[in-house]
C-alpha cells in the first residue's frame, strides 16, 4: 500500500468534482464560441471605473451568460453542489453571486490572465470566493491556476469541477500553450457584503 501523501504546503482552495455534467459543459462551450468578445481590465479612468482591454494583463475571449433556461439550470447544479461545500469548508453563507461568465482562453495570440486578486476594486469589493468550472480539459496544455504567495504548485479541477478561493488570494491563470482553455466563472457574496441603500430624501 502507498504511502499517503504529505502535504505541507498548499494554497487554501476548494475543490468540487462533478458540478456540471459532460453535455451542460458542452453547451456552455458551444455558447461561447456562438458569441463572445475580447476580455477587458476593471480600470479607473479619469476617476470612473471602466472596463478597458489590457493585454498585458490578459487575453482572452468572454460570453456573459444571459440565457435563462441555461443559466437556471447552472444555477441549480451550484445552489446543490458548490454552496454547500463552501458552507462546510469556510463556514461562510453565500446567498447572492454576479453574473455567470463563460470565457476561453486560446493558445493562438496567447491566453492568459496574470497575477491578481478579484476584489481589489471598490465596485469588486463585495466579492468573497471566486469560482473557476473547468468546461474541458485535455484539449489544451498549459492554463492551470497558480497562487504564488502559495509556492509554485498548479491547480487544476477536473472537466465539469470547480475550483473556488478567497478573492483576496493572488492568483493568475497561466498560459495556454495549445489548444483551448473554456472555463465557467463567477464571484459570490453574502448578506455581509451588500451595500445598504442610501436612506429616501
Amino acid at each position: 500500500m502507498a504511502e499517503p501523501l504529505i502535504v505541507r504546503r498548499t494554497a487554501p482552495v476548494l475543490f468540487v468534482a462533478d458540478v456540471l455534467d459532460d453535455a451542460l459543459c458542452a453547451e456552455l462551450m458551444a455558447k461561447l464560441d456562438e458569441r463572445h468578445e475580447a476580455s477587458g481590465m476593471l480600470r479607473e479612468v479619469d476617476g470612473e471605473i471602466k472596463l478597458v482591454a489590457d493585454p498585458s494583463a490578459k487575453v482572452r475571449r468572454d460570453h456573459t451568460l444571459e440565457d435563462e433556461a441555461l443559466t437556471d439550470r447552472v444555477m441549480r447544479r451550484l445552489a446543490e453542489r458548490v454552496l454547500p461545500a463552501i458552507q462546510q469548508a469556510f463556514f461562510y453563507r453565500v446567498t447572492r453571486l454576479e453574473k455567470l461568465k463563460i470565457v476561453r482562453y486560446d493558445a493562438a495570440g496567447g491566453g492568459y490572465f496574470r497575477a491578481h486578486r478579484d476584489n481589489g476594486t471598490p465596485d469588486a469589493a463585495h466579492r468573497r470566493f471566486a469560482l473557476t468550472l473547468n468546461l474541458n480539459t485535455g484539449d489544451y496544455d498549459g492554463g492551470a491556476l497558480r497562487f504564488p504567495e502559495f509556492g509554485d504548485a498548479l491547480y487544476e479541477a477536473p472537466k465539469g469541477g470547480a475550483c473556488v478561493f478567497s478573492c483576496s488570494l493572488l492568483h493568475e491563470a497561466m498560459d495556454v500553450t495549445k489548444g483551448s482553455r473554456y472555463a465557467l466563472l463567477t464571484f459570490f457574496y453574502g448578506e455581509d457584503a451588500v451595500r445598504p441603500s442610501k436612506p429616501a430624501g
